[in-house]
C-alpha cells in the first residue's frame, strides 16, 4: 500500500469513527446509520500510473442530474480534494487530462409516521414509615341498648413501618412522523486515452441535514479510500514534517477549511498541542478557506527549523499556535 493511500485510510478512519463524538464540527454531517457504498475497479486499471486528473459534474452533459450549480460545483471539489490526497494532480484543461472524473449527487426526503402507542414499566416504591392519627367516638351501651352512662370520644396515634413493593406505571406516547434525508453520490472514472472505465463508485446513506454538500462529505471519502492510489503521487515534499494529516472539510455547507484528522505521536504537531477535529484557518497568514488539498499541502511544506505558525479553531475557541519543522526520518 502506497503513502498517499495510508494517509487517506488513517483521515478516513479517523473521520468515520471519532467524529459524532468527538467534535461539534462534525455533527452536521453525521449519517444516521452506517451506508452502503460500492466501488467498482476495473480489471488491469491504468488509473495507478496515470497522473493528471479533471473532475467534471454530470450535469454539465445531462439535465437530470441531481446535482446542479453551486451543489455540482461543491461535489466536484470534494472529488478534487481526495484525488489529490491519492497522489493525482489536478489541471483545468479537460483535453489534456489522462483521468476524467464524472460526479453526481442527490438528496431524496422520506417521511414515516410511527403510531400512537403505551408502554408500562415496573416501578418500585421504597419502605416508608407512616404516622397515622385517628378518632373515636360513641356511646356505651348494655346488651345492645343504651345504657345511660353516657357517650365517649378520644384519639389514638402512631406509627407503622410500610414495606417496600413493585407496582407499575403506564406511559402514553402520541403519533409522530419522522423523516431523513438520504443523499446519495456517483462517481465514475475514465481513462481519458482509452476511454476505457476504470472505476465505478456509489454510495447512499441516511441523514438530518438537508444540505448535501454537507452529508455527501461521508460517502465521498467512503468511495475514494478503496479507489487505486497514484503509483507516483504527486505532492509537494520537503525536508521538514510537523507531523499530523488534514482534509479539507466543510461544517456548514459553505466554507471549506483544512481538518486535522490524525496527530503523529512525539513529532511537533502532538508537542504543539493540536489534535484531531481542529480546523485550520491560516498558515502563516494565509487563509485555507475554500483551498484545494494540494495548496494546503504548499503552505505546509517547509524546511526543517523551519517556524509554522498556524490559526486554529478548536470549537468555539480560536488560538495561535507555532510549531517548529523538524527533519524527516
Amino acid at each position: 500500500m502506497s503513502f498517499m493511500k495510508k494517509i487517506l485510510l488513517w483521515s478516513l478512519m479517523a473521520l468515520t469513527a471519532c467524529a459524532p463524538t468527538t467534535s461539534a464540527n462534525f455533527r452536521s454531517s453525521t449519517l444516521e446509520q452506517e451506508p452502503s457504498v460500492k466501488v467498482e475497479v476495473g480489471l488491469n486499471p491504468t488509473m495507478p500510473n496515470l497522473k493528471t486528473f479533471v473532475v467534471i459534474p454530470l450535469s454539465e452533459f445531462s439535465e437530470d442530474a441531481g446535482a446542479k450549480g453551486i451543489t455540482a460545483q461543491h461535489l466536484a471539489f470534494q472529488a478534487r480534494n481526495y484525488m489529490e490526497l491519492l497522489g493525482y494532480r489536478f489541471i483545468e484543461k479537460k483535453d489534456e487530462a489522462d483521468l476524467k472524473l464524472f460526479v453526481d449527487s442527490s438528496n431524496n426526503y422520506s417521511e414515516t409516521y410511527i403510531p400512537a402507542s403505551q408502554y408500562t414499566v415496573p416501578i418500585y416504591v421504597p419502605s416508608t414509615t407512616a404516622r397515622y392519627n385517628s378518632n373515636t367516638n360513641g356511646y356505651f351501651n348494655y346488651n345492645g341498648g343504651y345504657s345511660g352512662w353516657g357517650t365517649y370520644s378520644g384519639t389514638t396515634s402512631g406509627s407503622v413501618n410500610v414495606p417496600g413493593y413493585y407496582t407499575s406505571q403506564t406511559y402514553s406516547r402520541e403519533g409522530y412522523s419522522k423523516g431523513l434525508f438520504y443523499p446519495a453520490v456517483s462517481v465514475i472514472v475514465y481513462d481519458a486515452k482509452t476511454q476505457k472505465e476504470q472505476v465505478i463508485a456509489s454510495g447512499v446513506g441516511t441523514s438530518q441535514n438537508s444540505d448535501v454538500r454537507v452529508s455527501a462529505q461521508n460517502l465521498m471519502y467512503r468511495i475514494f479510500a478503496q479507489m487505486p492510489p497514484a503509483n507516483f503521487p504527486d505532492n509537494p515534499t520537503k525536508s521538514g514534517q510537523i507531523g499530523f494529516f488534514v482534509v479539507p472539510w466543510t461544517s456548514d455547507g459553505n466554507t471549506y477549511y483544512p481538518i486535522i484528522t490524525d496527530v503523529t505521536k512525539d513529532l511537533p504537531a502532538e508537542k504543539a498541542g493540536l489534535r484531531f477535529g481542529d480546523f485550520i484557518l491560516t498558515i502563516d497568514g494565509q487563509s485555507t478557506a475554500n483551498r484545494p488539498d494540494v495548496e494546503i499541502g504548499v503552505l505546509l511544506a517547509g524546511e526543517a527549523g523551519q517556524e509554522k505558525i498556524l490559526v486554529i479553531n478548536r470549537g468555539t475557541e480560536v488560538k495561535t499556535v507555532k510549531i517548529m519543522m523538524i527533519a524527516r526520518k
